[in-house]
């Protein structure tokens, strides 16, 4: 509905393509001058896109996970990330996760990260751990697998995870913004995800 709008209000500025598996996506801090600006950047005088983009910003930097729906190309991405810009998590890590392209076997290790093993001389950190202290995109949410699903609901029940190689568990200090190109209602209704991962990550929902 709003994807004109949106693609003229970033300039041009398209989502990046997605990245290899091994590859997090993170983004650049704002500079002193644009802090706090993102989001107002993005408005077009458009009434109900910037009526969009205020309730967006009401939720700013209050823990509240935002959930993003919309097809492809209509400025998750760009939403997501002034999100983030606009928070006080701004200095920290952007970490993205495209749950589409990244091979389903993988995702998990993705997220959560691994133990050593064939191919890895010690142990590595999942998106999770790489995205502390900021913010964890996930783009196309609804790919992940089951297990991954409950995983993750599991470590939003208890707000703290523990990272492979590490001997306690850390405190999940970080936001999350999810993004679908179906929405997750639907998803469930098909048994493809998990009702209460869907309350956990639906604190904002908006449709792009």
């Amino acid at each position: 509905l709003f994807r004109s709008s949106l693609a003229e209000a970033i300039s041009g500025v398209v989502p990046p393509a997605p990245t290899p598996a091994s590859a997090p996506t993170t983004a650049a801090p704002p500079t002193r001058e644009t802090e706090g600006m993102a989001l107002a950047r993005l408005c077009t005088g458009e009434p109900a896109f910037d009526g969009l983009v205020d309730k967006v910003r009401r939720f700013v930097g209050r823990g509240i996970p935002l959930l993003i729906v919309g097809e492809s190309g209509s400025g998750r991405t760009a939403l997501a990330r002034a999100f983030h810009d606009d928070a006080d998590r701004r200095h920290g890590p952007f970490v993205a996760l495209h749950c589409a392209s990244t091979p389903a076997d993988a995702l998990e290790a993705e997220l959560f990260g691994a133990d050593a093993g064939p191919g890895r001389d010690g142990p590595t950190p999942g998106r999770l751990a790489q995205a502390l202290g900021g913010t964890l995109f996930l783009h196309e949410v609804g790919e992940l697998p089951a297990a991954a699903q409950r995983r993750l609901l599991n470590v939003l029940q208890q707000g703290q995870f523990t990272p492979p190689g590490q001997g306690a568990p850390l405190p999940l200090d970080l936001a999350i913004v999810c993004a679908s190109g179906q929405p997750l209602i639907e998803r469930i209704a098909q048994g493809r995800f998990v009702e209460d991962l869907y309350h956990r990550l639906n604190g904002l929902s908006v449709r792009l």
